[in-house]
């Protein structure tokens, strides 16, 4: 049996709220500042009320553990405020000395050591030149509009002849610097001209020290697919560089706070073991050391209060154990396993929380701010120290020993069938081919119903999956008894996590398809067939549901063909057309985000591309008539949408079922072109394809399957 002491004088009056968990009970909530900027400010509002959160602070110190406690006997601790929309997602909060939390939602803002907030403001301008002769319109950049200000009071104003691509601001005492990237890296400081400079990046941040110099931390990828570097600069008060610093081989998403010493601390992402770290300035090198296990510290935050240094996190052991911890570490000891304090402060088995988390300390008292993805909210806390210490020996009541193990191996497999139909309409409106009738080269593949089986899953870095698709029986009712339609595919994809940046998986998809049936031409019954290769390299981001990236498609399929000479039809026939298409997208996977990161979802859902780019086709009856065309436009839709239940079964550890049902389909439209015969003689006849061709492959389905 666990048991817990707890000492103090009236605690029962002082439970939420007020409450030893908030000491700020009596909050008052305001916004200030600009439209374009809204600051939350949280504080007491008279001396009875400080008196009450100065008691309720200290109750919380003299909570003392005899022994491990009972699992949950700590509470969960409420929200301070909660901020609705993903708007609020990537802001940073300060606590300030005066025990007010100001939260600021302007991305390019900072908080001085003064507490009052820098911001920057850049206003990039274009001007489009249409060229007559191309019948092109480009867009150029002509300069950009920089301003400055302190809590939303006009500083400076300054005018660049490049556009601004990335910036970076620090706040000294009563100054804002900014360094822009417009054409080069650019030195803005009220007061004073700007200032090109040399050999300095525009980094991820840029803090001020006491001193009126600057540190700032730069992760940078050397070359495209190899990891990214990460370096500290120091640099003095005309922003020339002291020393340079290099940190880590492999890292992204760091984050720098500066002690009273002005020594510079820094959380980042190993992408390498996939872990958090931290590393501090000892000596003239910076030593670093692993927080937590693999997959947290995906997203951080960083800051240094008198004694430790406190670091935020987004928390990932396994779908059931996911949340936000808290990590304290001495600032004047030295670094061991056993110095670190960790804290995992929230940990939600339905609920994906704790991305993009915003961590302030201040003497007794912590505020931290994290994104609920689930609840699409900003969830923001303040919280005294000793809550930390206290959680860190409780687990939560649900959490069982399994539960406690960082996965690495995942796997899935479903089962399913479809219903596939295949249309496709050319258009035939040839203006200058008067009383000609010309076939329509439309045609529709008769219902099939096609078995489906696939599997995948994910081990560490590596994912895969593999897909086939085969028809075994045709829509007899529907194709009047034909039996001359087949339908069959074979997909596979491989991707690499982390190998263009933290957090994100590059995956090559491969499909290579077949389909068969029949159409009619003057009369008369043809057989076709279809034949097509598509690969795609898509970028997907851990964090999210949506990717983007490239594609090529080559299929094979029927065209009509008019050939003529001088205006008179020479010959009209139906040939095979084969396309080549570059095309860039975007896409969604719901079911992606799901498996990863939930254990229940009940509802619809969306798994789809949009793809936009150029055709390529030629075309060959005989050596004749073989010709090629200029590109055309193409745009295609594909993927699924419907319906899914998705359930884990704690009784059977990370195994879930789940079921889909909806509708497929693949799109695709590819626009009017003119193909010409690739012969030397003026004077031969020209092939006219009039492509204007619509193709739809859709139909209905059911899978279901287990993941692991």
């Amino acid at each position: 049996m666990r048991w817990a002491l707890l000492i103090g004088i009236g605690v029962g009056s002082l439970r939420y709220p007020p409450s030893p968990l908030n000491p700020c009970p009596y909050a008052t909530l305001r916004y200030v500042g600009q439209p374009d900027r809204v600051c939350i400010i949280i504080g007491v509002n008279s001396k009875r009320e400080e008196a009450i959160r100065k008691v309720s602070s200290t109750l919380i110190s003299l909570i003392v553990f005899a022994g491990p406690a009972h699992a949950g006997t700590v509470n969960a601790p409420k929200p301070l405020k909660v901020l609705q929309g993903e708007q609020y997602e990537n802001r940073t909060l300060k606590l300030l000395p005066g025990g007010d939390i100001v939260y600021v939602s302007e991305d390019r803002a900072v908080i001085g050591g003064d507490g009052k907030i820098r911001s920057l403001g850049i206003d990039n301008r274009y001007t489009t030149i249409y060229d007559p002769v191309t019948k092109t319109s480009t867009t150029h950049c002509i300069g950009s509009q920089v301003t400055a200000a302190i809590d939303g009071q006009f500083e400076a104003s300054f005018s660049l002849g490049g556009c601004v691509s990335k910036s970076v601001l620090a706040g000294g005492a009563g100054r804002v610097v900014a360094l822009v990237s417009a054409g080069g890296t650019y030195a803005l400081i009220p007061g004073r001209r700007p200032r090109r400079l040399h050999d300095i990046p525009v980094g991820a941040e840029m803090m001020a020290t006491t001193d009126g110099e600057y540190y700032m931390v730069d992760a940078k990828r050397e070359m495209l697919g190899a990891a990214k570097k990460l370096h500290v600069y120091h640099l003095d008060s005309g922003l020339g560089v002291v020393s340079r610093y290099a940190v880590d081989q492999y890292a992204d998403a760091p984050h720098l706070a500066l002690d009273a010493d002005n020594r510079p601390h820094i959380s980042y992402y190993n992408t390498r073991d996939r872990t958090l770290k931290y590393a501090r300035l000892v000596g003239e090198k910076f030593e670093a050391y692993a927080l937590d296990l693999p997959d947290t510290g995906i997203n951080n935050a960083i800051d240094v209060d008198a004694g430790e240094v406190v670091v935020a996190s987004y928390f990932f052991r396994n779908t059931y154990n996911k949340g936000v911890a808290v990590y304290r570490i001495p600032l004047h000891q030295r670094m061991t396993l056993t110095s670190i304090e960790r804290c995992y402060f929230l940990r939600r088995r339905d609920e994906d929380i704790g991305w993009t988390p915003s961590i302030s300390s201040n003497g007794s008292a912590i505020a931290l701010s994290f994104y609920n993805k689930t609840r699409d909210q900003t969830e923001v806390y303040r919280l005294h120290k000793g809550y930390f210490t206290a959680l860190n020996s409780h687990e939560p009541e649900w959490l069982e020993s399994w539960m406690l193990d960082h996965k690495e191996l995942h796997l899935y497999a479903e089962f399913g069938y479809n219903r596939v139909s295949w249309e496709t309409k050319v258009s035939t409106d040839f203006d200058n081919l008067e009383g000609v009738t010309i076939n329509s080269g439309d045609f529709e593949l008769d219902p099939t119903y096609v078995e489906e089986i696939g599997f995948g899953g994910e081990y560490r870095r590596t994912s895969f999956a593999f897909d086939y698709m085969k028809n075994r029986f045709v829509d007899e009712a529907a194709s009047g008894g034909s039996d001359n339609s087949s339908a069959d595919y074979v997909a596979a994809m491989i991707g690499m996590e982390n190998i263009i940046g933290y957090g994100r998986t590059l995956e090559f998809h491969a499909k290579r398809g077949t389909f068969e049936g029949e159409y009619e031409s003057r009369g008369q019954i043809e057989t076709f067939n279809v034949e097509y290769l598509d690969y795609d390299f898509q970028i997907y981001n851990k964090q999210g549901y949506d990717f983007w990236g490239i594609s090529y498609r080559k299929y094979q399929t029927p065209q009509p063909v008019i050939v003529s000479l001088n205006s008179v039809v020479q010959e009209q026939y139906v040939t095979d057309v084969n396309f080549d298409i570059y095309s860039i997208m975007y896409g969604v996977s719901t079911l992606n985000y799901v498996r990863r990161y939930t254990n229940k979802y009940n509802g619809f859902y969306i798994d789809g591309k949009v793809y936009l780019g150029i055709a390529d086709l030629d075309l060959e009856r005989r050596p004749s008539v073989s010709a090629r065309s200029p590109s055309a436009f193409s745009v295609r839709l594909n993927g699924d949408f419907g319906y899914m239940v998705f359930h884990r079964l704690p009784a059977l550890a990370h195994t879930a079922v789940f079921l889909k049902a909806g509708v497929n389909l693949d799109y695709s439209y590819i626009s009017e072109t003119e193909v010409k015969r690739e012969e030397e003689d003026a004077l031969a006849s020209k092939a006219t394809v009039n492509i204007d061709r619509q193709d739809l492959l859709w139909g209905v389905f059911v899978k279901g399957g287990l993941s692991f």
